[in-house]
């Protein structure tokens, strides 16, 4: 039983985790206070060859609705020795799992 005197170090790591967990339902009673600096969109993850040659997952936005990230490419580096394929399984797998981003401002 958490003592109501007592918060974790990393509460606002946990509070955030619970928001990406749960997107729809806010089960923390410490996070009303984020509710309102967060932003939200549909992505989906598409798998490409970077500019230094090497295979990158590209997120890409549906409605440009997160400002922070609506003039943004957001590219996830691959260990080296990814093959297309296997970046391409990965994206998929991604479609396959993420609905949608969240950012959340201070």
């Amino acid at each position: 039983m958490e003592c109501p005197r007592s918060r974790p170090a990393d509460l606002e790591g946990m509070q955030r985790d619970r928001l990406i967990q749960n997107k729809d339902v806010i089960t923390s009673r410490y996070s009303a206070n984020l509710m309102a600096n967060i932003e939200r969109d549909s992505c989906r993850f598409k798998a490409i060859q970077g500019a230094d040659g090497k295979f990158v997952v590209r997120m890409e936005m549906f409605h440009k609705t997160v400002s922070v990230l609506a003039d943004a490419t957001v590219d996830l580096e691959l260990l080296n020795g990814t093959t297309l394929d296997q970046a391409r399984k990965l994206a998929e797998a991604m479609n396959d799992r993420v609905t949608g981003v969240l950012i959340t401002k201070p």
